[in-house]
């Protein structure tokens, strides 16, 4: 009977515990309430789910239920998600949404909002599904207007400039990296600035011109990326992850100079971010990325030395076999042969054709015949060849 006694005393506190933490709640935007919650409740299933979308309902369409009584209802669905059951937990939360539309409460509002955000990232980072993501991520900037804090204000302009990106709409993802810079600035004002998200958001812009073909804005917003690192992250405390971000600028901005037939200019940090990544203990991996990029440079400028960078290039490879890697390997290669050696590219370009359907997706049939095509053409006639033309205006997958 004692231990009985002890029992229900401890679970007492724990119901007053949460009951205050749900006082809490009511005076706090945020919904640090929620994830407690969401923590709780680890056994979610898709039946435990479903019944408390008929719970959750329920309470909805009852005027009087309290705002906080319909949360064990929704975090369900976060836990769900959270165990990777992905398409249940957005099952689940496209039912709420369509729930929440139907309330008016301030508070219903926000909800909408933060499932509106959940439901975007999702689709967003989950999915790949830039289609469905793009009008959960619209209707919670017109939701953020009103019902938003600041941070989701950011948040939200800084998603859609994601989704326009992938979309290859370089216009309308500039405009909202430039309105999420503008929010990140206006929180910094009042309190510690996240100076890597800031940045982050320089580099996007800078991206977005880079996508529009506006290679002096692009540079431009760039050289803002590195500058703001050199100066603002001076003393970050992630070593790492100010890292990154430079080598991420930096090679970007290389990419731009090319475009702008300052080639030697970008040579130059191109080997920088090669050698500074060969170096570092947890990015050695990348630098055969950077070395890509390298080769492809001296490829265009120099085939006597080009040879020697992919043989280098090759060894890079083997080290840490890919298949994806060898491919992008093998296509470079015949970038290569097609100035000097067109036949070892024909040879190249027909093995390619041979596996395209199984192996490399990427490639299309049409540009392969087009670059074999080509090649065929340079061996026969180099001097008055149009396919070589036709190679360098192509836009090929790299």
């Amino acid at each position: 009977m004692r231990y009985l006694i002890l029992l229900i005393f401890s679970l007492s506190l724990f119901s007053c515990t949460i009951g205050t933490e749900k006082e809490e709640y009511l005076n706090n935007e945020t919904d640090t309430l929620f994830q407690i919650f969401t923590d709780s409740i680890i056994l979610a299933d898709a039946e435990k789910v479903n019944r408390s979308l008929v719970k959750f309902e329920q309470k909805i369409s009852t005027p009087q239920t309290k705002y906080q009584e319909i949360m064990p209802e929704l975090a369900s669905l976060y836990s769900l998600k959270e165990k990777g059951e992905i398409d249940t937990a957005i099952a689940g939360f496209e039912k709420v949404v369509v729930l929440l539309k139907l309330q008016e409460k301030p508070r219903f509002k926000r909800k909408l909002l933060d499932i509106d955000l959940t439901l975007g990232t999702t689709y967003l980072y989950e999915k790949n599904d830039m289609q469905k993501a793009l009008p959960n991520f619209l209707e919670a900037k017109s939701l953020s207007e009103n019902y938003g804090n600041i941070y989701q204000k950011a948040e939200v302009n800084k998603y859609l400039g994601y989704v326009y990106f992938r979309q290859t709409n370089a216009i309308d993802a500039r405009k909202s990296f430039e309105d999420a810079l503008n929010v990140y600035y206006e929180i910094a004002s009042t309190e510690r600035p996240n100076h890597y998200v800031i940045q982050e958001q320089i580099s996007n812009i800078g991206l977005s011109y880079y996508a529009q073909k506006n290679y002096d804005k692009a540079v431009e917003y760039f050289d803002s990326t590195i500058s703001y690192i050199n100066h603002k992250l001076k003393n970050f405390e992630d070593e790492d992850a100010k890292f990154v971000a430079k080598s991420i600028a930096e090679g970007n901005k290389a990419r731009v100079l090319i475009n702008l037939g300052k080639k030697k200019e970008a040579k130059k940090l191109l080997r920088k971010n090669y050698e500074q990544k060969k170096n570092h203990k947890r990015y050695k991996e990348n630098a055969t990325t950077e070395y890509f990029a390298l080769t492809r440079l001296i490829i265009d400028q120099d085939l006597k030395l080009a040879e020697s960078y992919l043989d280098t290039l090759s060894e890079l490879v083997k080290e840490k076999p890919r298949k994806d890697v060898e491919q992008k390997l093998e296509r470079l290669k015949a970038k290569y042969y097609e100035r000097a050696n067109p036949e070892k590219a024909i040879e190249i370009y027909k093995t390619q054709l041979a596996y395209k359907d199984s192996t490399d997706k990427a490639l299309t049939q049409l540009n392969l015949r087009t670059k074999l095509d080509a090649a065929s053409c340079i061996r026969i006639k180099p001097e008055n060849c149009l396919g070589r033309k036709r190679i360098k205006n192509q836009k090929l997958v790299k």
